[in-house]
C-alpha cells in the first residue's frame, strides 16, 4: 500500500511483468490519500493478472483530494476469484476514478467484484472492459456481491466476442440520491444471461451457501434506483447477434424510489427468453421504455416477461418491438405488458411479419398475452403492424400452350433515329425445329443456334436445298398415234412429211 496523509500526494504506481502478476492470500495493491491529498494512477501491464482470496487492488481518496484511476493491461487473461478491484471517493472529493481493463479473457468468479463508489460530490467512476475473446461473471456469495457497481452516475461497458453472466453474476449500476443511475452497454456477438443451474445450486447447498431466489439478486443487468432515491434509472443497451436470457435472469431498469425508470434498448438478430425478464417498472412514477429492434426472432418461453408497468400512481411505459416473428407458447403464460394501476396504460407498438402463440387482451389473462391495461385509468394503445400480404397474389397460372417465340424478339434497338434491326427468328427446317412451335419435333433433332443479337450466327446456317422448278403446262396443240395404237396429246401440232411410198387411192364408180 502507498498512502499519504494531510496534503501530500502519492504519485503514480506502475507495475510491469512479462508473464504474470499474482495477488493472493490477503496481498493487495492500494493507493490512498487523506485530507486534501490526492492519489495517482495505478497501472499494471502483464501477460496474466490473477487476484485470489484478497481485497486486491484499490485507489481511494477520503478527503477533498482526487482518487486515481486503475488501468490494467493483461494480454492473455485477467481473473479475479473471491477478490476485489475498487476505487472510491469520500466526503468532499470531486474526482472520478475509473477502472479500465484490456485483456483477451476476462473472468470474475466466486464473490469477485469490480467497484467504483462515491459518497461525496463526485460522480462514480466508469468501468470499461475490453476483452478480445470472452468476458464472464459467475458465482454467488452469501452477500451476493458479484457485481460491477457504481453509485451514482458511473457507467459500465463491456466489449467482447462472447459475454456470459451466469449463476448469480451481475452488472449493477445504482443510485441512492437524486442523481441518475449509470448506464450499462454490452457489445458482443453472443450475450448469455442465466440464473443458477441445478448443478451449481447443489454445490452451493453442500457448502451451506444460500441460493438466490429474488429477481433483485438474480443474474443479469441492473441499472436501478433504491427506495430512498429520487433519481432516474439508467439506460441499458445490448448490441448482439444473439441474446439468450434464461432461468430467472433479468435486464432491469427499475425505479424503487420516487424517480422514473430508465430505458432498455436491445438490438439483436435473435432474442430468446426462457423464464426470464426484461423490465422497466416503477413503484410510483411512469414506467420506462423498452425497445427491441432488428430482430429476426423474439422467442418467449416458460413465463417470460417484458414489462414497462407502473405499480402505483404513474403511467405505464412504452414498448416498441420490431421483429420478423414473435413466438410464444400459449399455456406458458409469457407476457408483454405496459400496465398501470392508477395511471394510464402505456403504448405497445409491434411491427412484425408474424405473431404466434400470444394474443392481445384488454386485461391480463392466464395464458400468454399482450396487455396495456389500467385498473383505475385509461387503457393504453396496442398497435400491431403486419404487411398486407395476400399469398394468392403471388400465384401465376401457367399457360397451356408454348409461347410463340417469333413475337418475343425485339426488332429494333436502340429506338429513335439510330434504330437498327438486331433480332431475327430463323426456322431451320424439320431437322431442328417444327414449322409450328405448337407441334412436336419430327425427324432427327440437330441443335442449331437461332441467332445472336449482333446478327452473327454461332454456326453456319443450315441451307435447305432447292429443286428445279417444273416446266409450265400449256394447252395441247395436236396429237399423235403410237405404234401400239395409243393417242398422245402434244404441245405443238405434228408436222407430217410426204412419203413416196404413199399413193393416193382413186376410187372409180361404175356406171
Amino acid at each position: 500500500m502507498v498512502s499519504t496523509g494531510s496534503t501530500g500526494n502519492t504519485g503514480d504506481l506502475t507495475i510491469q511483468a512479462r508473464n504474470s502478476v499474482n495477488i493472493t492470500e490477503n496481498g493487495n495493491l492500494a493507493l490512498s490519500a487523506l485530507s486534501s491529498g490526492s492519489t495517482g494512477n495505478l497501472r499494471i501491464e502483464t501477460g496474466t493478472l490473477k487476484i485470489e482470496n484478497t481485497n486486491g487492488i484499490g485507489a481511494f481518496s477520503s478527503g477533498s483530494g482526487s482518487a486515481g484511476s486503475i488501468f490494467i493491461q493483461a494480454k492473455n487473461a485477467f481473473e479475479v476469484i473471491n477478490g476485489q478491484i475498487i476505487t472510491g471517493a469520500l466526503l468532499e472529493s470531486k474526482s472520478r476514478s475509473d477502472i479500465t481493463i484490456d485483456t483477451k479473457r476476462f473472468n470474475l468468479t466466486n464473490s469477485a467484484a469490480l467497484v467504483t463508489n462515491t459518497f461525496g460530490a463526485a460522480d462514480a467512476g466508469n468501468i470499461v472492459i475490453r476483452a478480445s475473446e470472452s468476458a464472464s461473471m459467475s458465482g454467488v456469495s452469501p452477500s451476493n456481491s458479484l457485481y460491477a457497481n457504481t453509485e451514482p452516475g458511473g457507467n459500465v461497458s463491456i466489449n467482447a466476442n462472447t459475454i456470459d453472466i451466469t449463476n448469480g453474476g451481475q452488472i449493477l449500476t445504482s443510485t441512492s440520491s437524486s442523481g441518475q443511475a449509470g448506464n450499462i452497454t454490452l457489445n458482443a456477438k453472443n450475450v448469455n444471461l442465466a440464473g443458477i443451474d441445478s448443478t451449481y445450486a447443489q454445490r452451493l447447498n453442500e457448502f451451506g451457501r444460500p441460493i438466490v431466489t429474488s429477481i433483485s439478486e438474480a443474474s443479469g443487468l441492473y441499472a436501478n434506483t433504491t427506495g430512498e432515491s429520487s433519481g432516474k434509472g439508467g439506460t441499458i443497451r445490448v448490441n448482439a447477434e444473439r441474446l439468450n436470457i434464461r432461468d430467472r435472469a433479468s435486464i432491469s431498469v427499475d425505479s424503487r424510489g420516487s424517480g422514473v425508470a430508465g430505458d432498455i434498448n436491445v438490438n439483436s438478430q435473435s432474442a430468446r427468453l426462457s423464464g426470464a425478464n426484461i423490465v422497466a417498472e416503477t413503484a410510483s412514477q411512469d414506467g420506462g421504455n423498452i425497445n427491441i429492434e432488428n430482430t429476426d426472432l423474439l422467442l418467449l418461453r416458460r413465463g417470460s416477461l417484458i414489462s414497462a408497468t407502473a405499480a402505483e400512481g404513474g403511467n405505464g411505459g412504452n414498448i416498441k418491438i420490431n421483429a420478423q416473428a414473435i413466438v410464444a407458447v400459449p399455456k406458458e403464460n409469457s407476457r408483454i405488458r405496459a400496465n398501470a394501476v392508477r395511471g394510464n396504460g402505456g403504448n405497445i407498438n409491434i411491427n412484425t411479419l408474424g405473431i404466434f402463440g400470444i394474443k392481445t387482451s384488454p386485461f391480463p389473462l392466464e395464458e400468454s398475452d399482450i396487455t396495456a391495461s389500467s385498473q383505475l385509468g385509461v387503457q393504453g394503445q396496442i398497435s400491431i403492424t403486419q404487411p398486407d400480404v395476400d399469398p394468392t397474389q403471388g400465384i401465376i397460372e401457367l399457360p397451356n400452350e408454348v409461347v410463340d417465340a417469333s413475337n418475343q424478339i425485339g426488332q429494333t434497338c436502340p429506338r429513335g433515329s439510330n434504330a437498327k434491326p438486331l433480332g431475327e427468328f430463323v426456322v431451320t427446317g424439320r431437322g431442328s425445329l417444327p414449322p409450328n412451335p405448337l407441334q412436336p419435333l419430327a425427324g432427327t433433332t440437330t441443335p442449331t443456334p437461332l441467332a445472336t443479337l449482333d446478327g452473327k450466327f454461332a454456326n453456319k446456317p443450315f441451307n435447305i436445298p432447292t429443286s428445279t422448278p417444273p416446266e409450265a403446262i400449256v394447252e395441247a396443240q395436236g396429237w399423235v398415234k403410237t405404234a401400239d395404237g395409243q393417242v398422245i396429246l402434244t404441245a405443238s401440232a405434228p408436222e407430217a412429211t410426204p412419203s413416196a411410198s404413199l399413193t393416193t387411192a382413186i376410187c372409180s364408180v361404175s356406171k
